[in-house]
């Protein structure tokens, strides 16, 4: 048998669970087909099914435009950051309050003269709102133009800050806005959130841990007199894996988000990102269709697993074995865990940690679920919202709009309840009056789940980034503001103190063997190359 044939049935046996909830072979045809998609430059209007095409808002026409280091599906440098604008507090004038009643409608006006999309159509205002690299609408460039000039910082034609010191000053400034509207006005203090574009080597892995190894690795934590690190439980009660919040469980559905938020390209499950100064606007019809997005996540599934490399003589693998021992002592590998399930070399428990609140973002984890059950009780559903793989706004009531509000960083309610379906047919049995009569009756009832939650940090808890091909997805950190491996572990907070400190406070050769061990940690050499 030879190399390729071997490939080629090594690749037939692989499967994906796809968008339908089935299992699939991965065929290398189809492989082909989604690395031809991943790299294919999209643009806007597909005549052949009548939608829009790429955009109206998007980050980039490929996928590999941002996925490109190290071959691709790498990661990204600062300059392809997804940004998005997060509404910190808002003060409205007395002048908004007549009695105990508040003006809503002068409250939206002066929230959207800031900059539009806060204000949904129900009337809710969420606190963050992305603001994609680039419109097909001049008015929309403009603006998102005149709102990153206020902040001194240079930005790339690919949308994103030039290096990871701009980066950093972008993320720490304040942009302070004041809306009027004759006697009334509101003040506005915002700021600026980033997304370092993620490698996706050895997804098809990470897509196949079982949940209950997952679940086993909070438990262990819950012994552990610093690490207490959960598991990213969503709506639909499976386990988050993918994404900075670990806010997606499959595969299959990231790069379906993906599609939709980065490349505005509408798929069947996800609008595309609306362009807030036409709200009118409507996609004719989706952008791609599901078979594609399948046979891009089959190649995604496909790429091989980042690798370890070999020193190239014997002092320099007792150093790189010491730097794994000290790496384990300090605790650095309570969370960055070796192996997997079968993706051995993660360096990743996929449990989401408080990192401290100096690495908060408004797009927040999701809350911690403590326990889930069955309800019929009627209650008033929340606004369905199309919400990023960023991570979930924090939503304000109508009724919030008024005086002061704050942005929550401990971002939780104490329940929540997510429908399971409008309605379900209940049949009973009722005695009629009379001998011996019984008949059926059939009513519809609501049924729902109810979730009861614990307070948590979700503002500032983050997936444990892997590990693996760590030395090619530079810069680091969760928006890319650490240049270096060393900036990235001194940037740890919150559950990681303790870990940090004790690696900071080892002498300069041991910190260093650990560092030389993680630059051992390289993506992958036998992924597809970029496109030229």
């Amino acid at each position: 048998m030879t190399v390729s044939t071997r490939t080629r049935f090594r690749l037939a046996l692989l499967a994906l669970t796809t968008i339908t909830g089935t299992v699939i072979a991965a065929s290398p045809a189809d492989v082909d087909r989604g690395r031809q998609l991943f790299s294919r430059s999209w643009s806007p209007g597909n005549p052949t099914i009548g939608s829009d095409g790429l955009g109206p808002l998007f980050n980039a026409s490929s996928c590999v435009a941002c996925h490109h280091q190290g071959g691709i599906g790498g990661g990204g440098d600062s300059r392809f950051n997804a940004i998005s604008l997060g509404i910190e507090s808002i003060d409205f004038s007395d002048g908004l309050t007549r009695g105990n009643a508040f003006d809503q409608r002068f409250g939206a006006t002066l929230v959207n003269q800031f900059y539009l999309g806060f204000i949904k159509p129900n009337g809710d205002l969420v606190n963050t709102q992305v603001i994609p690299h680039h419109s097909l609408s001049s008015k929309s460039a403009h603006k998102r133009e005149q709102l990153l000039s206020q902040l001194k910082v240079e930005f790339s034609d690919a949308g994103g800050p030039m290096d990871e010191g701009d980066t950093r000053f972008a993320t720490a400034s304040t942009l302070l806005f004041t809306s009027r509207i004759g006697d009334n006005s509101a003040v506005i203090r915002a700021r600026i959130f980033q997304r370092n574009t993620p490698p996706v080597f050895g997804s098809g892995l990470i897509d196949d841990i079982p949940e209950d190894v997952i679940e086993e690795q909070e438990k262990l934590q819950e012994r552990h007199p610093e690490i207490s690190g959960r598991v990213s439980r969503l709506r639909d009660s499976s386990i988050g894996r993918f994404g900075w919040r670990a806010n997606v469980s499959q595969l299959v559905q990231f790069v379906d988000r993906a599609c939709a938020n980065e490349l505005g390209l509408e798929t069947k499950r996800r609008w595309q990102t609306a362009d807030p100064n036409h709200p009118a606007y409507r996609n004719p019809t989706h952008d791609i269709d599901d078979g594609d997005i399948e046979s891009m996540s089959m190649f995604v599934s496909q790429l091989r697993r980042p690798v370890r490399i070999e020193p190239s003589t014997p002092n320099q693998s007792a150093v790189v074995e010491f730097g794994e021992s000290k790496f384990a002592s300090v605790g650095c590998a309570v969370c960055h865990v070796p192996n997997l399930g079968r993706a051995s070399g993660l360096y990743s428990d996929l449990l989401l940690h408080d990192m401290g609140p100096n690495l908060y973002d408004y797009d927040a984890a999701e809350p911690h679920v403590v326990r889930y059950r069955l309800t019929n009780e009627y209650r008033d559903l929340p606004p369905e919202l199309s919400i990023p793989y960023y991570g979930s706004p924090t939503v304000f009531r109508p009724d919030s709009l008024r005086g002061s509000m704050k942005s929550p960083r401990r971002d939780y309610r104490t329940n929540d309840y997510v429908p399971i379906q409008s309605g379900r047919e209940l049949s009973s049995r009722v005695l009629k009056i009379g001998p011996g009569q019984v008949t059926s009756t059939v009513t519809r009832q609501e049924i729902g789940m109810e979730r009861r939650l614990q307070p948590s940090n979700t503002s500032q808890e983050w997936r444990t980034t892997p590990l693996w091909g760590v030395r090619d997805s530079a810069p680091y950190m969760h928006d890319g503001r650490a240049e270096t491996l060393l900036e990235a572990i001194a940037m740890h907070d919150g559950e990681a103190a303790g870990t940090r400190d004790r690696f900071l406070q080892l002498s300069l050769a041991d910190r260093n063997a650990i560092l030389k061990f993680l630059q051992t940690l390289v993506a992958p050499p036998d992924v597809p190359r970029v496109p030229m």
